[in-house]
């Protein structure tokens, strides 16, 4: 049972915390995180034998390690009008090498991907080096290996974000 000083110490706290949150120039770290438009092409013949073919359209997020927020861990995912697909990488960003993921969907069901999903980025504007939490616009190129657990099936993607404020 709650005492009468216990409920007014928390109802404080709770205004104390929306009043410091209101506080003009109150620097707070936040996620640092992109959303756009990509483009899925050039799928491999074990993907096309499962279906994947064209140039599928998808919403895109990208999370990279170390802005803001987000820790040591970058973060991929696209998102289709029924499912979506996201990819994890640990202690790293992604580059030029292939990077083994975690990779899991959502759509019907919830799945982790089994065997070695693997995502490179080939080109990155800006780079790694030059990203930083204010970068208005990222482009990445690149390409997934074992997409949707299909063994040997690569996709590429062509991804325009805009930072999320």
């Amino acid at each position: 049972m709650f005492t009468r000083a216990t409920r007014t110490a928390a109802a404080l706290a709770g205004l104390f915390l929306i009043a410091a949150a209101a506080l003009p120039g109150v620097a707070r770290a936040q996620t640092v995180e992109w959303r756009g438009f990509a483009y899925l092409h050039s799928f491999t013949a074990p993907c096309e034998a499962n279906g994947w073919s064209g140039t599928p359209q998808m919403g895109v997020r990208f999370r990279p390690s170390g802005l803001g927020t987000n820790g040591d861990s970058s973060r991929l995912a696209f998102f289709d009008r029924f499912y979506a697909m996201g990819f994890y990488l640990d202690d790293s960003r992604f580059d030029r090498t292939w990077r083994t993921v975690d990779g899991g969907s959502i759509g019907s069901s919830v799945w982790n991907w089994q065997g070695t999903p693997q995502i490179r980025v080939t080109t990155q504007t800006p780079n790694n080096t030059n990203l930083r939490a204010t970068t208005p616009t990222v482009r990445l190129v690149g390409q997934v290996r074992n997409f949707e657990e299909i063994a040997g099936c690569t996709v590429s993607f062509d991804a325009t974000l805009l930072l999320r404020r």
